[in-house]
């Protein structure tokens, strides 16, 4: 806009959801639109089941899948418009999206222009207010203006911000790799009562309601964290990638969290140790490692000690729609062939295509075919009642062909 030829600026934002980890703060964006000339009008394009849970809300921010908290966009998107003197507008369908489109023009072409010499030319943001002497009319105009000391609007040559994973992330032979130890608090994972960094690893945890005195036990016991149980997420609505926090974590739907780029083709895997604390062979605890999670759903490869109709550790492939209460077991419960139990367990996944291969202490151990969720984050999920420890999670870009084992018979394609 710095460049424009014309004096009257405008500028029509077109968006179907909330942030998703930009550079800038909204606040250094408002900053930006105020000392531009331009208006910003917004079009929020979202479902409606979405834009409901926006609104009911009532916070400056909403949580999403991922545990990462982002600005409210119903909040974000009219505070950035009323600052420029514009207007946001939120629709549903193609013909209320016209409306919108329309409702925008007409504003450009209907407007009056004010202006006036201040007296001062201190720097920093003046507040104006813009009043009419009718009744039964709406004034919509920019809130104040930046002093003449204040910097322009502009990025250009300006260092961005890199997202707070990508510390984590480097290049091996034109593939990204991502690597997280958990040594970083600042590497962008959430940070919570039930789900934080500790020690080099990640721990998440999920506790029955119980008496003062027992869960005062019971925090000890999984690691000493203070505060009250960890907080839920319920079922996500239809499309988007946002969760509610609502009470205590339902242990059947589990917690999950998730952090670093997106991954198509990848080797991941991780180290886990967990231990149950009560609540018998439904709420046994099962921690597992999440990949392709989307703005549709996610894959999680989960294992347990006390799986039903098993002795050892076993593991099961789910698959994951945001809509859906819950998720598809691709694959019943399956025991590991394993010779001993070791401190901990590494969980290993290979994704080609819709080729997803589940690997234990090196050795392949199923294959499954489905092409619903084509990439995705990395993340961490944990079920049950009990804790789990992390440790040192690992994806690594691939071009190469799948492993050679042959395709599980449990396997669902859709």
């Amino acid at each position: 806009m710095r460049n424009a030829h014309h004096h009257r600026q405008a500028l029509l934002v077109v968006t179907d959801g909330a942030d998703q980890s930009s550079h800038r703060s909204l606040e250094d964006l408002i900053q930006i639109v105020q000392a531009s000339q331009a208006q910003v009008f917004i079009i929020g394009y979202l479902d409606k089941e979405e834009y409901d849970m926006y609104r009911k809300s009532r916070r400056q921010k909403v949580t999403l899948v991922t545990r990462q908290e982002t600005d409210n966009p119903l909040t974000a998107f009219n505070r950035l418009a009323k600052e420029s003197g514009a207007e946001s507008f939120f629709t549903e369908s193609p013909d209320k999206f016209a409306e919108a489109v329309e409702t925008v023009a007409q504003q450009i072409r209907t407007q009056y222009t004010l202006a006036y010499c201040p007296n001062s030319k201190v720097g920093g943001f003046h507040r104006l207010e813009v009043r009419v002497a009718h009744s039964g009319v709406q004034v919509r105009a920019r809130p104040g203006f930046a002093g003449v000391s204040e910097p322009s609007a502009g990025c250009e040559n300006e260092k961005l911000k890199p997202y707070q994973y990508e510390s984590k992330v480097t290049a091996k032979n034109g593939c990204k790799v991502y690597h997280e130890d958990f040594q970083d608090r600042d590497s962008g994972w959430p940070n919570q009562q039930g789900y934080h960094y500790k020690s080099g690893t990640y721990q998440m945890a999920i506790a029955q309601k119980r008496s003062e005195s027992e869960y005062e036990v019971y925090t000890r016991q999984v690691g000493g964290y203070e505060g009250a149980n960890v907080m839920d997420v319920k079922p996500a609505p239809h499309v988007a990638e946002i969760a509610s926090v609502a009470g205590d974590v339902d242990p059947y739907k589990g917690v999950l969290v998730a952090n670093g780029p997106s991954f198509a083709d990848l080797d991941a895997s991780v180290g886990v140790d967990w231990k149950a604390s009560g609540g018998g062979e439904d709420l046994a605890a099962t921690p597992g490692l999440v990949f392709h999670l989307n703005n549709l759903g996610y894959y999680a490869v989960v294992v347990s000690k006390d799986a039903p109709g098993t002795h050892g550790i076993a593991f099961k492939l789910i698959k994951r729609y945001h809509s859906e209460p819950i998720g598809r077991a691709l694959c019943t419960w399956k025991e590991l062939p394993l010779s001993k139990r070791t401190h901990e367990e590494n969980i290993s996944v290979q994704c080609r295509g819709p080729v997803i291969t589940i690997i234990f202490r090196g050795a392949p151990v199923s294959k499954f075919e489905d092409a619903d969720f084509k990439e995705g984050q990395v993340g961490l999920i944990f079920f049950g009642i009990g804790h789990a420890i992390f440790r040192d999670l690992l994806a690594e870009e691939v071009h190469d062909t799948a492993l050679d084992l042959p395709l599980s018979h449990e396997a669902r394609p859709r």
